[in-house]
């Protein structure tokens, strides 16, 4: 079943021009054995050359090549309607530390004098 399926991508990709290397090189990139791979081209093969079933050559082994492939992420985010209302609490919570320092430190100039009677009288 995975070789039928192959071998259908191989022919689409001939179909678009590309070379029977490139396409059997593509599937191994995705992952499908390379046997599986092979063995869909040689059906192939021997589809468009019927006269030749006798005498078959084997097909090229396929030589991966060393490219950095990037990790798959499993999980898609479809949308950040979740973190808005996080992003909009935190920044809520921060003008409201702000307005609080503000008035403190306005406080403290204002009436400098009656804190300080106040904390010498503790004494």
């Amino acid at each position: 079943m995975v070789v039928n399926e192959i071998l259908g991508g191989l022919k689409l990709a001939l179909a678009r021009g590309e070379t029977i290397k490139q396409a059997m090189m593509s599937f191994y990139n995705a992952g499908y054995k390379k046997q599986d791979i092979e063995s869909a081209a040689k059906l192939l093969h021997n589809q468009q050359n019927p006269q030749q079933l006798q005498a078959t050559k084997p097909t090229q082994q396929i030589v991966p090549r060393q490219a950095k492939q990037k990790p798959v992420k499993t999980a898609q985010k479809v949308s950040g309607y979740g973190e808005k209302p996080k992003r909009h609490l935190f920044l809520i919570f921060l003008i409201f530390v702000f307005l609080i320092l503000t008035g403190a430190l306005i406080g403290f100039f204002l009436f400098k004098e009656e804190i300080l009677n106040f904390l010498s009288n503790l004494t």
